[in-house]
């Protein structure tokens, strides 16, 4: 037999946005878990108790608004939260030729905070897109990720688009839908125009999951709501709702991210059975006792 303990001991989330470039998805979790194997005889095995290391990353999500050409620094804070030394190693994915870390391994002592820098680059002839990928954080028992959302901008635009997942969309449960408000800008002097409109769902590896296109007029801002159905298959995780506004060689792009979770699994119907059965056998029991009890004093 195994026996799991899980306790968590804190998870506070909070979300900010600094200087209105980019937003960071605060969350501390501290969590322990011991798995205990039971034999026949007691306690089995050597080592029989695993205790997984502990530290805390800030943040876990990191959504980084950029133009072409610019360079950007960003920190993220790693605290040990073990009684004992962590050898942490990191690695970029999906967005490796952009975003680099000051360093690749790190050594942290008991209960101690460092911080790293993230060095993001957005060339010249990058496209203007969402692009996506992920921080990986290895430790000896643990592995951790932290999510990455980079928006690049034109540099000279003549349009917008700003995305905005309203806050009952902000977590949605496992085959329910996504909604979001999609801000169209026209910062020209041309105007009404008809512009082509992309906005597709990502994941953290730059898959576009689903997506939908049409046609639509705008004068100098336009502000549309759009739905989309979330696949039934995809698994708990972040993904970001996207959305790209092409006319002529402008493009623009903007995005919002959002939390899929899982479904809270019905009870089984032969469960239920189980259960009303089991009521139903200790009433009969309730009433032959209360029968025999009653028989048994009218023949005293």
């Amino acid at each position: 037999m195994i026996l799991i303990f899980s306790i968590f001991l804190i998870n506070d989330t909070t979300s900010t946005t600094v200087e209105g470039r980019f937003n960071i998805t605060n969350v501390t979790t501290i969590s322990t878990t011991t798995t205990i194997y039971y034999g026949r005889g007691g306690v089995v095995g050597g080592g029989a108790i695993e205790i997984k290391d502990k530290f805390s990353i800030n943040p876990i999500l990191l959504k980084i608004e950029i133009k072409r050409g610019e360079t950007l620094t960003r920190p993220l804070i790693i605290s040990s939260l073990s009684e004992k030394e962590l050898n942490l190693s990191f690695k970029v994915e999906g967005l490796k030729d952009f975003i680099e870390l000051d360093q690749e391994e790190l050594i942290l002592k008991p209960e101690e905070m460092r911080t790293l820098f993230l060095h993001i680059y957005a060339p010249y002839n990058m496209l203007p897109d969402v692009y996506t990928g992920e921080i990986l954080i290895h430790s000896k028992t643990l592995e951790e990720k932290i999510k990455l959302v980079l928006e690049v901008k034109s540099r000279y635009p003549l349009f917008d688009v700003k995305v905005n997942i309203p806050k009952e969309y902000k977590e949605v449960v496992q085959g329910d839908g996504i909604g979001a408000n999609i801000t169209l800008i026209n910062m020209g002097d041309k105007t009404p125009v008809d512009v082509f409109l992309k906005y597709s769902l990502l994941d953290m590896k730059g898959n576009k999951l689903v997506q939908k296109e049409e046609t639509i007029s705008i004068k100098k801002e336009s502000s549309i709501f759009r739905y989309i159905e979330i696949p039934k298959d995809l698994n708990p995780d972040f993904y970001v709702f996207y959305a790209k506004l092409i006319y002529s060689d402008q493009v623009a792009v903007g995005s919002d991210y959002f939390e899929l979770v899982s479904r809270p699994k019905k009870e089984e119907k032969g469960e239920v059975y189980i259960y009303y059965i089991i009521i139903l056998i200790v009433q009969i029991l309730i009433l032959l006792s209360a029968l025999y009890m009653l028989v048994k004093k009218e023949h005293i």
